[in-house]
């Protein structure tokens, strides 16, 4: 712990001076948490966000399906802070998760025990049986695409032609 404000007073002092020198160019790069991952602190310890993102799911077909996610607190690390959930939704209907802050990065997908991340957003569940459904799309990244106070809202649809479901994701912004 000593070694860690010893380098954060290190860090401070050295970015004050380059503001100086430089402008305020490299203050705001400060203010970025990928900065302060680089230097070995958790940005989460300096600047701790509070409040819930909510993860919506829609399931818009007429059979129950099971969505599966993920978060991650540190999102450049998924070994660290991370887990995978699922909800099942019954037909026509809604359901959903609330995550506490901080909140790194959110996906629909899982992740394995090696932490490779899987694809499949959710499981159809018919009688002739389970469908997978694959999410094309990319995590969500908190500060880029959603904040602390934002609604992640995930929908499985109907397709068209060969792909029979969709999983679709839209960000609701939210107060932080």
């Amino acid at each position: 712990m000593r070694g860690r404000s010893a380098r954060l007073i290190w860090t401070a002092a050295w970015g004050s001076a380059l503001a100086l020198l430089t402008g305020c160019g490299i203050v705001a790069d400060a203010f970025d948490p990928g900065f302060f991952y680089a230097l070995g602190f958790d940005p989460r310890t300096i600047f701790p966000q509070s409040g819930t993102v909510i993860v919506s799911f829609t399931n818009e077909v007429d059979v129950p399906a099971i969505f599966l996610a993920y978060e991650s607190r540190n999102p450049q690390d998924l070994t660290q802070g991370s887990r995978n959930f699922s909800v099942e939704v019954e037909p026509k209907a809604t359901s959903n998760e609330v995550l506490s802050c901080p909140v790194g990065l959110v996906s629909p997908g899982s992740l394995g025990t090696d932490f490779q991340v899987s694809a499949v957003a959710a499981q159809v569940i018919a009688v002739a049986g389970t469908t997978d459904v694959q999410y094309t799309g990319s995590a969500l990244a908190s500060g880029r695409e959603f904040q602390c106070g934002s609604v992640i809202d995930i929908r499985l649809t109907v397709g068209t032609g060969d792909v029979p479901y969709v999983v679709t994701v839209r960000v609701i912004p939210g107060r932080p």
